[in-house]
């Protein structure tokens, strides 16, 4: 019977594809999203005032885009907490393919407007120069593109064996694509900030330094967080470890 581990010349060779390593990553990953649903969801309790000061703007007519951009940005993540967190746990019948589709609109949502969020700083920076907001925008439109195409990225169905939803296939390529896209996109606004910051603004070395720390720790944050699941898809370790 095969194991999951075999010990090769002093280290352990992990055999991604046996039913008891399927397993093992299904619990691991089941209890991360209940961890990051935890963590999100009380972030989110504790500042729902700023959300509330949002929605008065809105009813007054005095909101922002960038405010609009940050709730569904907020939003989204939530949602797509929750619905992986249903899919996982869910013990009775539903529709596994409109779920998983959820989840997947969620998540582009998430990467789209965060990248949308930090393409808006860099406007602000430049002035709304058109000669940076126009290339900016047609590399927005590409990433929403792949993102649209990336919502039927995962084919699930109910297992009645596991009593489950059970993912029955992936286009692990263009999920990539979506993460690696993300990641180049935001290095382009990234680059842009920096060069608006260090050209135009005149302004003190405190607020400039301000500036260029949040934006680098941004685009550090969502660097790796697109280069995690990027790498695992395209390893193609086993079936779990795509998602």
């Amino acid at each position: 019977m095969a194991t999951s581990e075999n010990w090769i010349d002093g280290t352990v060779n992990i055999m991604w594809g046996t039913m008891k390593e399927l397993q093992r990553d299904i619990q691991v990953f089941d209890k991360l999203c209940l961890v990051f649903l935890g963590v999100y969801g009380w972030e989110y309790l504790t500042s729902l005032s700023a959300d509330y000061e949002i929605f008065k703007l809105f009813k007054q007519r005095k909101f922002r885009p960038a405010q609009l951009l940050y709730l569904a940005c907020r939003y989204s993540i939530l949602g797509f907490l929750i619905g992986v967190n249903i899919a996982m746990e869910v013990t009775e019948v539903i529709d596994c393919e409109a779920i998983y589709r959820f989840n997947n609109l969620a998540l582009g949502c998430t990467l789209g407007t965060a990248s949308l969020l930090l393409m808006m700083r860099s406007l602000v920076v430049w002035a709304y120069d058109k000669r940076i907001m126009i290339p900016l925008l047609v590399l927005c439109l590409g990433h929403w593109g792949i993102i649209f195409r990336d919502i039927v990225g995962t084919h699930s169905s109910w297992n009645t064996m596991a009593g489950t939803c059970a993912v029955d296939a992936t286009f692990r390529y263009w999920m990539a694509i979506e993460f690696i896209y993300t990641m180049v996109l935001d290095f382009v606004i990234l680059c842009v900030t920096v060069a608006g910051v260090l050209v135009r603004l005149k302004m003190k070395s405190s607020v400039r330094d301000l500036i260029l720390h949040d934006g680098l720790m941004y685009f550090l944050c969502a660097f790796f967080a697109n280069m995690i699941p990027s790498v695992f898809m395209l390893s193609h370790l086993n079936p779990v470890m795509d998602l």
